[in-house]
């Protein structure tokens, strides 16, 4: 089910981009004065990629629960930080459509960059755990080394990824 709502949420989002990419490259290719308003589709980009990370987190926290009761403390934590994440990425938004102004929402940027330092915080503190659970279950089947290599490099690929789209 999870699966299924991030599909049409992954969609959304794609379908918000590329309206505001569409609104600002093509169709006010010449009118720069209309830069500096803020449409729906910018406006909505935040709000929509904070519940499509805290769907994807919260999937590795259930998982990370079920580990052991030692880590359910760690979750807990994660959780805030994605409750902090999605709160600023909905105050983020909210500010977007109050304001209607670009120059403006720049004095807010400072929330967007919480709300990611939030989500990179939970999602190195799962990721760490779930290594930590695969490395103390180790047997001498080779498969749960295959599995600790699978959760450190899905673990580094959405880690390192965003956060080097972010700053570029």
């Amino acid at each position: 089910m999870s699966v299924l709502v991030l599909v049409i949420l992954d969609a959304l989002h794609s379908i918000v981009a590329m309206h505001s990419s569409y609104w600002y490259l093509v169709v006010n290719y010449f009118n720069p004065g209309n830069l500096k308003h803020s449409i729906w589709s910018l406006n909505m980009q935040p709000v929509t990629t904070g519940i499509i990370i805290v769907i994807c987190q919260v999937f590795f926290a259930c998982r990370v629960y079920l580990v052991g009761r030692g880590f359910r403390p760690l979750v807990m934590i994660a959780a805030t930080l994605l409750i902090a994440e999605l709160g600023l990425a909905s105050a983020l938004t909210a500010k977007g459509f109050v304001l209607q102004n670009v120059d403006a929402l720049n004095d807010y940027s400072w929330m967007q960059s919480a709300g990611f330092g939030a989500a990179v915080v939970s999602d190195v503190m799962l990721t760490c755990v779930l290594i930590v659970a695969l490395y103390r279950h180790r047997s001498d089947f080779k498969q749960i080394d295959i599995l600790v290599a699978y959760a450190v490099c899905t673990g580094s690929i959405t880690e390192y990824a965003p956060t080097f789209f972010h700053f570029a």
